[in-house]
């Protein structure tokens, strides 16, 4: 009996890299067949860590290929199989991943809603870093709603946790970065909410987006100096320093280049023109 267990765990791995193959190969009907016979063998032999992993893997295929109700169907059973073997960390990121492809719809309640479920999950496990990661993606969500004192409240906390971790990391860049844009986009309204008066926001803007800059070129993080340099641009263009602004541009254009990406590139370009 124990041999026969031990051959369909075998099995159960082989069909699973079998599936991953057909991912790999875009080939959605060998993914549907393979993924089935991961699932089906997985639940017979009781062993729902390979479940869980086969319905995300399909998850995040269909995702990948914008089939936004194949993907949720897949991160929905994904979530109660690593729910059943009791992997917290797995739900939590799964959900976060459902956040994801919820905003890309965008359906803003949904995915402040998975958001939270993954932040309630890591506030109970202690992880402070994927706490973090919920707290920017929740600030974000709140930023494409023009809700910038609401997305400010998330970055900051989302801020101090990174900065507790790793004062110098790609994430603190980041998030600075995101906190210059907050200030940035936001309106007479939010910025009164945030108690900042209107003639000081481009000063503050700039002052994180310089942050952040400086954390990223210390890290040799090219597309995040290469994102701060068109910000930056961005904020030169609206104080009327055209010139400054110009140069901003053609630095973020060179680094973008660098990294070899071309779409980045054309979209700074119409932001000269």
């Amino acid at each position: 009996n124990q041999i026969i267990q031990r051959n369909d765990s075998t099995k159960v791995k082989i069909l699973l890299e079998l599936s991953r193959q057909y991912i790999n190969m875009n080939n959605t009907d060998k993914v549907e067949e393979f993924t089935d016979k991961v699932i089906d063998l997985a639940h017979k032999i009781d062993q729902k860590k390979f479940s869980a992993t086969a319905y995300y893997r399909r998850a995040a295929f269909y995702h990948g290929n914008s089939n936004h109700q194949k993907a949720e169907e897949n991160y929905l059973m994904a979530i109660n199989e690593y729910a059943a073997v009791n992997n917290l960390d797995r739900v939590g990121g799964t959900y976060i991943d459902l956040g994801k492809l919820y905003a890309s719809i965008p359906d803003y309640a949904k995915a402040l809603e998975a958001n939270q479920k993954a932040l309630a999950i890591y506030e109970k496990t202690n992880n402070e870093r994927d706490r973090a990661r919920c707290y920017t993606n929740i600030s974000d969500i709140y930023q494409d709603l023009g809700q910038q004192s609401q997305a400010l409240v998330y970055l900051k906390m989302a801020l101090k946790l990174f900065n507790k971790k790793d004062e110098r990391s790609s994430e603190v860049a980041l998030v600075y970065h995101m906190i210059g844009r907050n200030y940035l986009e936001a309106s007479a309204a939010e910025l009164a909410k945030m108690n900042v008066r209107s003639s000081d926001k481009l000063r503050l803007a700039l002052d994180h987006f310089s942050k952040s800059l400086k954390t990223a070129e210390a890290l040799e993080d090219r597309k995040i100096v290469a994102s701060n340099m068109r910000s930056i641009g961005n904020v030169y263009n609206e104080l009327g320093s055209k010139e400054f602004a110009l140069n901003s541009y053609l630095k973020s254009v060179d680094l973008s280049k660098k990294e070899d990406d071309k779409r980045s590139g054309s979209v700074l370009y119409g932001l000269i023109l």
